[in-house]
């Protein structure tokens, strides 16, 4: 993709890709990270084998350099006689060593035409169902039953009942209004009484496939406790021939097949290995000890072997979705973007793309230490990173009548125009939603007339900073209320700036979730660590 004359937005996407590749290689390394901390015998691929199964799965060489990519296992014999006892199922599963079923697998799948499948607004995909009118409240769930209940809680079933008559209409995909859980569902069923939005589908669109694409998709509002079901029904989502759906979810549902293999063994291995803990104070020799300490051991590592294997073929999920051209990548959605004309966008002043709104000034006298509904929100509100985050109020006496145009309202953009320190000048936040509070008096409030979000890219990056530091005038207190007016930015044509925001908003997106990959990943890491050390 040819970036040249987009300076700022050029720079922010690197530095976004840079922060999702230093992420993703933090979770390739959590992912296997038994081959750095365990002494034991290792499956070593050879440089062709290893080249595979980056290019087909999208895993980087994990250790730090070398030859050699690591997938742990544990000695042979040790191997078979695991596998021996958890092996439940004749089908054998994908070889990590060896990649050819994985890369049949994805030449496998269908791939879109150059412009792309045809995309259709969810909702017109959908069918009303075949539903009772029951809805069990928590309260009433049991432990045992005869019949699953599914609420929008985390998990697929999250009670049971021995009601009769349960949903029989399947396949559906059950979404959580608040939540925004999705569960696919082909087995009989109640509802939970907690916001649970039933899909079903006509036989244009294959239900399996339309889970895989909406669990790929991105909520807005996800993070909110509100009603999403409005924004799941708006969502658009391509539209391949049924033929092709069928083998893409024929492709997928093999990946999960193994996956459930895995998940299997572990709920295996973690039961055997809490008897093993729980008979640890009991043993009857010192012989007993060591033989059930050893067999815990071997337990630890071969866990950790499934967990990297299963998170490899996570993510090869994602790679078949991408093949099949339902999810963008990465590299498709940044080579997708606007190339700006070799003389750079157009640069515009400030005061032509925003109505600039200056804080509410007051008297000291109309403070107050008593809480109120006349807030004032400062630049402490702001984080270096450019982020809102409430921190500080200032109450203002209950009779206090402002400009309720200082108050910040959504898709505003919040700003430090004065401040003591240069560092704090021209901080910036993009306020999402409507709230009651006024602009200080060191502050303004920036409201687009154009793409709000891509007006907000523009400004929250080092050069757009560098420009107002620069521009920040006054002997003891900088201050850009002069200067704000007359600041230029690059304004591309409408279409444009969406498509930056959308592609910028979808790396932001990732992020997110490798971050909080990388945390639960973290976190299981110190257990396995503490595990390994107190045994």
């Amino acid at each position: 993709m040819n970036l040249s004359g987009g300076g700022a937005t050029s720079r922010l996407i690197a530095s976004l890709l840079d922060s999702i590749q230093e992420l993703e290689s933090k979770l390739d390394f959590f992912a296997n990270f038994a081959v750095a901390k365990h002494d034991f015998a290792t499956i070593k691929i050879n440089e062709s084998a290893k080249h595979n199964l980056e290019s087909v799965v999208g895993v980087g060489d994990t250790q730090g350099g070398g030859s050699d990519f690591a997938i742990q296992a544990p000695p042979p014999c040790e191997k078979e006689k695991i596998e021996s006892k958890l092996d439940t199922s004749r089908s054998k599963p994908f070889s990590m060593t060896n990649t050819n079923d994985l890369k049949a697998l994805l030449d496998s799948i269908p791939t879109p035409p150059k412009q792309g499948w045809e995309r259709v607004r969810l909702e017109k995909m959908l069918l009303k169902p075949k539903l009772n009118d029951i809805k069990i409240p928590k309260n009433n769930f049991l432990d045992k039953g005869n019949y699953p209940i599914i609420s929008q809680e985390n998990g697929i079933i999250n009670g049971w009942t021995n009601l009769e008559n349960p949903i029989i209409d399947l396949p559906l995909i059950v979404f959580g209004d608040h939540s925004c859980s999705l569960k696919f569902v082909d087995f009989p069923f109640f509802r939970g009484a907690d916001g649970t939005q039933i899909l079903k589908f006509k036989n244009k669109l294959n239900t399996k496939l339309a889970f895989y694409i909406l669990k790929e998709s991105e909520i807005p509002n996800k993070e909110k406790y509100e009603r999403h079901f409005k924004y799941l029904k708006a969502i658009k989502i391509p539209l391949p021939p049924l033929e092709a759906q069928e083998k893409i979810v024929s492709a997928i549902d093999s990946v999960e097949s193994q996956i459930k293999r895995i998940d299997s063994k572990l709920e295996m291995l973690e039961t055997r290995k809490a008897e093993i803990l729980a008979n640890a104070l009991n043993a009857n020799n010192e012989r007993e000890r060591e033989r059930e300490q050893a067999e815990l051991k071997e337990i630890l590592k071969t866990i950790e072997s499934l967990l990297s294997q299963r998170a490899i073929l996570q993510r090869f999920i994602t790679k078949i979705l991408q093949k099949a051209g339902l999810t963008q990548s990465l590299e498709a959605l940044i080579a997708s973007l606007p190339t700006p004309p070799r003389e750079g966008w157009e640069r515009v002043k400030l005061e032509q793309v925003c109505e600039i709104v200056r804080g509410i000034t007051y008297d000291k006298t109309e403070q107050t230490t008593q809480k109120t509904q006349n807030i004032v929100l400062t630049a402490d509100n702001i984080t270096l990173n450019n982020t809102f985050e409430l921190s500080k109020m200032i109450y203002l006496k209950q009779n206090f009548v402002g400009d309720r145009n200082k108050i910040l309202r959504k898709n505003d953009i919040f700003m430090c125009f004065s401040s003591g320190s240069l560092k704090h000048i021209g901080k910036v936040a993009f306020i999402k939603d409507d709230i009651q509070y006024y602009a200080g008096g060191f502050m303004g409030i920036l409201r687009s007339r154009f793409n709000a979000k891509f007006v907000f890219y523009s400004i929250a990056n080092d050069d757009f900073k560098q420009k107002l530091e620069n521009s920040a005038t006054g002997s003891n207190i900088n201050n850009l209320s002069s200067k704000i007016n007359d600041l230029k930015i690059p304004l591309p044509p409408l279409a444009a700036q969406e498509k930056i925001v959308s592609a910028i908003e979808s790396v932001e997106a990732k992020i997110h979730i490798l971050e909080q990959h990388t945390n639960a990943l973290e976190g299981e890491k110190e257990r396995i660590i503490k595990e390994s050390l107190s045994h």
